[in-house]
């Protein structure tokens, strides 16, 4: 995932996130191209006698005409109406038109930033099914091939154009909302950053118009991520798995769908024999999410946001630490606060050697005390570093409790120490290892 829509400020839940009325990049179906207005998505009463491939109502249909005259050409230059006939697909090609269209004349049917806000979206090309691809390549081609000149036909610029609507074609495959009825979708490019999540805290909707509403269905709090679901989310795991790997060529790792993958692979974890343990402890490394941890560090993070601080803050040195024997019985050496902390305070960073999951499931039950799980296969060993936050224990089985938690940060390979609760100088440091570790520990 590369961008994603993020609360700055607590939302109740029913808080409109979102309001869209067209215009916005529409992209009707072959069977409605003629039954709506190409401008405003209402029910046409005319449609374009030239080209067979657009209509408009009585309200657009002088501006409508105007602006299509131009794509009307381009249309006929392909016979698209003899294409539809024919029960060839064209949507695909009159987006790229569109696109074309409003980037030589302006948009008249979008928003000022829509045409750039659309070149930020995702679209992998490399992600189109290889059985696709082809045919994709072939209509970019063919759009800018007709929306040139003759003697353009074999120039750099032309083969950059095919290049540019082969990426619009990618971007509207992976981020189209589908009107109502299957008459085919829109691209609003603001309502395309929100990620999907099998258990979304976000709705949205399309009516017949083209309106694009989203809004919260539940409290969310500033810091958190917004999500809404780009499928049935009532269908079990698997078929929504498949329905995503079908549609949009992506593996859902929504923490709902790694949940139960972990909670699938717990239990085989508990009635396997004792030599498979091991790969299936590497299985569950690979994807099984400590939500509690998520949860708060949300909280964390949003609290920062509150408080005008950067979400991940700058790499600070261990200061205001110190290293004497621990209070929780047999726990060995602890670290101990030589100043007072404020919550949410970040005292530095878990850091080490990085090992994948394998390589964590190979080490001795022993070297593993310094060892943390900062995500989906990675791991930091702290026990050859510097580091001395490898001092810090669980309070587990002692009266303590825990005062600080980590913000795990795998893409940096390392993971902050947050205060979770007001830290006084003596006081020791203390974090939960996690369930995770403990019945790791118990396994081996």
């Amino acid at each position: 995932v590369e961008r994603g829509c993020i609360a700055t400020r607590d939302l109740p839940a029913g808080t409109v996130l979102l309001l869209r009325v067209p215009p916005a990049i529409s992209n009707l179906s072959d069977t409605a191209v003629n039954e709506r207005c190409t401008v405003c998505l209402r029910p046409a009463t005319v449609e374009c006698e030239a080209c067979g491939c657009c209509a408009f109502c009585e309200q657009c249909e002088q501006a409508g005409r105007q602006w299509h005259a131009t794509e009307c050409e381009w249309y006929q230059r392909l016979s698209l109406k003899e294409m539809r006939d024919s029960g060839a697909p064209t949507d695909l090609l009159r987006l790229a038109f569109r696109y074309t269209l409003c980037q030589y004349f302006g948009p008249m049917m979008l928003a000022e930033n829509d045409l750039q806000m659309l070149m930020l979206l995702a679209g992998p090309v490399a992600r189109i099914p290889p059985e696709t691809l082809p045919t994709i390549l072939k209509l970019g081609r063919a759009a800018a091939v007709a929306s040139h000149a003759p003697a353009a036909a074999n120039s750099e610029v032309l083969r950059k154009r095919a290049k540019e609507l082969v990426g619009v074609i990618a971007r509207r495959m992976y981020n189209a909302l589908g009107l109502p009825g299957g008459q085919g979708c829109l691209i609003v490019p603001s309502a395309s950053f929100f990620n999907h999540h099998c258990s979304p805290n976000c709705k949205v909707s399309v009516s017949t118009s083209g309106r694009v509403t989203i809004r919260t269905t539940q409290e969310v709090v500033a810091g958190a991520e917004l999500f809404i679901s780009y499928i049935d989310t009532t269908q079990p795991a698997h078929i929504r798995a498949a329905t995503l790997k079908q549609s949009m060529h992506f593996e859902c790792r929504c923490s709902r769908c790694l949940d139960e993958a972990g909670q699938h692979l717990e239990e085989h974890l508990e009635a396997a024999p004792s030599e498979q343990q091991q790969d299936l402890v590497v299985e569950r490394d690979l994807y099984y999410p400590d939500p509690v941890e998520a949860k708060m560090m949300a909280g964390m993070r949003a609290r920062r946001l509150e408080e005008g601080r950067p979400a991940e803050e700058p790499y600070p040195e261990w200061e205001g630490v110190e290293v004497r024997a621990s209070s929780v019985e047999g726990a060995g050496k602890g670290l101990f606060a030589s100043r007072s902390w404020d919550k949410g305070d970040l005292l530095g960073y878990y850091y080490g050697n990085v090992l994948c999951s394998a390589q964590a499931a190979q080490m001795a039950c022993d070297d593993k005390r310094y060892l943390l799980r900062a995500g989906p296969n990675v791991y930091i060993d702290a026990a050859d570093s510097d580091c001395v936050a490898r001092y810090m224990n669980d309070p587990r089985g002692s009266a303590l409790v825990a005062n600080v938690a980590f913000d795990k940060q795998p893409s940096r390979q390392r993971a902050g120490v947050y205060c979770i609760k007001q830290i006084t100088k003596g006081d020791e440091v203390l974090v939960s290892y996690g369930a995770g570790y403990w019945r790791g520990m118990d396994l081996q």
